[in-house]
């Protein structure tokens, strides 16, 4: 049996829209990273390269691995912070949670399902369908499911908070 030509049409509409959707993105992140590397390769020139790298807690070999992740990185990872009640800005006061954070950051800027994340994000959905794409899933649940604190999040009984606590020499009160 044939399709008709009205399901032709909308799934050739469908298709196109993707198609745009990826070459707009495609051209963006192309964009951008021209930019970064414009503005690194100016900073080189100047001197400041080492320093400014320094004050931002990289090192002259995170360039490469920079240049690599898709744009755009922190702003997702905040975005999918915020979408699931995760205080992103009261982590950050905290600094064996600016690690952890920094951490996530490098791992999304590192997905191959970047995509994903974004449609994801759009979309408005509810509900746990992220951790099916998000290398960064466990740690984001770490986040959530824990008692309420100053972090506007709670402190992991277990996980990567757990981790970051003891390694701060504080310790965590077990119901």
């Amino acid at each position: 049996m044939s399709e008709s030509p009205q399901s032709f049409g909308s799934e050739w509409r469908n298709a196109s829209t993707q198609l745009w959707d990826w070459v707009h993105l495609t051209v963006a992140s192309w964009r951008e990273r021209s930019q970064l590397r414009r503005e690194l390769n100016d900073l080189d020139q100047r001197g400041e390269l080492g320093r400014t790298l320094q004050d931002a807690g990289l090192t002259s070999s995170d360039v490469t691995r920079l240049m690599r992740a898709h744009p755009r990185t922190p702003q997702q990872l905040a975005q999918m912070m915020q979408h699931l009640s995760i205080n992103r800005s009261a982590l950050l006061r905290r600094p064996g949670l600016v690690e952890a954070v920094r951490a996530m950051e490098w791992q999304c800027g590192e997905c191959t399902n970047w995509r994903k994340c974004r449609a994801w994000l759009a979309s408005g959905h509810e509900g746990e369908s992220y951790r099916t794409f998000c290398p960064n899933a466990a740690s984001l649940d770490d986040l959530r499911c824990s008692e309420p604190t100053d972090l506007g999040v709670s402190a992991e009984k277990h996980g990567v908070l757990v981790d970051l606590r003891s390694e701060e020499g504080m310790e965590i009160a077990h119901a």
